[in-house]
């Protein structure tokens, strides 16, 4: 069975970043700490996943559709392991769950 590493951030909005660890340069891994450490008030997180092949179709399938919340609950569901950042584990656990966001207005989302 092929495992393949992923890094990227979610929040309560689901996943914002699915990316290849392999293909993940120091920049990126700067920029999706930053990003998450900025918006914790989304309970942001930057996580790690080892995915089987299905298991990466399944994400990638989510989020070629928009669904980022299934993404989301579909890497939690199908990762042989899942991390995130230590500290942030509690936030890790809550979500996705967008009224976790204190701006999240429900309409906005309808009007997408």
């Amino acid at each position: 069975m092929k495992l393949t590493d992923y890094i990227g951030i979610a929040d309560a909005h689901g996943i914002e970043s699915f990316k290849k660890k392999t293909e993940a340069d120091d920049h990126f891994l700067g920029c999706i700490s930053i990003r998450a450490q900025t918006n914790r008030q989304r309970h942001a997180v930057v996580y790690m996943a080892k995915l089987t092949e299905t298991g990466e179709q399944e994400v990638e399938s989510q989020i070629e559709k928009g669904d980022f919340v299934g993404a989301l609950k579909t890497l939690k569901g199908y990762a042989v392991s899942l991390s995130c950042e230590s500290g942030w584990e509690k936030s890790f656990k809550m979500i996705p769950n967008p009224d976790l966001d204190p701006w999240y207005k429900e309409e906005e989302e309808e009007e997408k």
